[in-house]
């Protein structure tokens, strides 16, 4: 199986307020190809401080216990065992997102602990499935990957 880029993305909401207009921009870049959604983590704190997490994932149960649920499991709410995806792959996955993006688990968790109530984050790991041809055709031609960021 051939895996494009994978990006970590952190996004922050001081006062959040439920809005369609995300999810329809992430179901049109899923459904146009140019990404696969591995995993999203919408953490949201109330006012009292009580957190309030939702998970979603663009993976079949066969994809899930490939890539494992990155932040899902990062955070322990849970979704590390969903779908098959063994504790291993979670790991690896850990390894994978603390070699590439510089982010260790302690470093996630603080997303978590740093909302301030009345705000939420989402966290994503998204793969960049428009560069799957693209690196395939670098490699046919001799290239290596160099550098990203």
């Amino acid at each position: 199986m051939a895996i494009g880029p994978i990006q970590f993305l952190a996004v922050g909401f001081p006062e959040f307020q439920v809005g369609k207009g995300i999810l329809a921009a992430l179901r049109r870049a899923t459904e146009s190809g140019a990404i696969r959604l591995i995993d999203l983590q919408f953490i949201g704190k109330d006012q009292s401080g009580k957190l309030t997490t939702m998970e979603m994932s663009g993976l079949s149960p066969d994809e899930a216990a490939e890539f494992g649920s990155v932040i899902g499991g990062l955070l322990d709410a849970g979704a590390a065992s969903r779908g098959g995806a063994v504790e291993g792959t979670l790991s690896a996955s850990l390894a994978a997102v603390e070699s590439s993006y510089g982010l260790g688990l302690g470093d996630i968790q603080a997303v978590a602990e740093g909302i301030r109530p009345g705000s939420a984050a989402g966290l994503l790991v998204i793969e960049h499935t428009w560069a799957i041809e693209f690196a395939d055709a670098v490699g046919q031609a001799g290239g290596k990957m160099a550098a990203q960021g």
